[in-house]
């Protein structure tokens, strides 16, 4: 005679942060698929510990030099910097196609020249 099945909830044992720390990841309450979570399945890893592997490391590194270089070179008045999109933004005050801050993309400026528009 066999005996039964226990009544209630099967727990599952909680996935650990793949940073090697040993915390538990979190439960991922909603779906994104451009993380890779999926609602109600442990996280990779806790908050900001995807940092903490060589490759996350290695990737902030690497960002933070770019984000610095083009910090310093915005600074001078009539600069030059990179938008969110990677296009370099040149100040033009005037400019028709200037945004709020009187930044113009400067492939647009090169054509302009090109093109010999005034």
């Amino acid at each position: 005679m066999s005996t039964p099945a226990p009544q209630g909830r099967v727990t599952q044992l909680p996935a650990l942060c793949l940073c090697g720390c040993g915390q538990p990841a979190p439960i991922s309450t909603e779906t994104r698929a451009a993380r890779g979570q999926i609602k109600g399945q442990p996280a990779r890893f806790r908050r900001g510990h995807n940092m903490r592997t060589p490759e996350g490391r290695a990737a902030m590194a690497a960002r933070g030099r770019a984000f610095r270089a083009r910090a310093s070179s915005s600074a001078r008045p009539g600069g030059r910097k990179i938008d969110r999109e990677g296009y370099v933004l040149v100040k033009a005050p005037g400019h028709p196609l200037a945004d709020c801050q009187s930044y113009v993309r400067e492939h647009r400026l090169a054509m302009e020249r090109h093109l010999g528009r005034p």
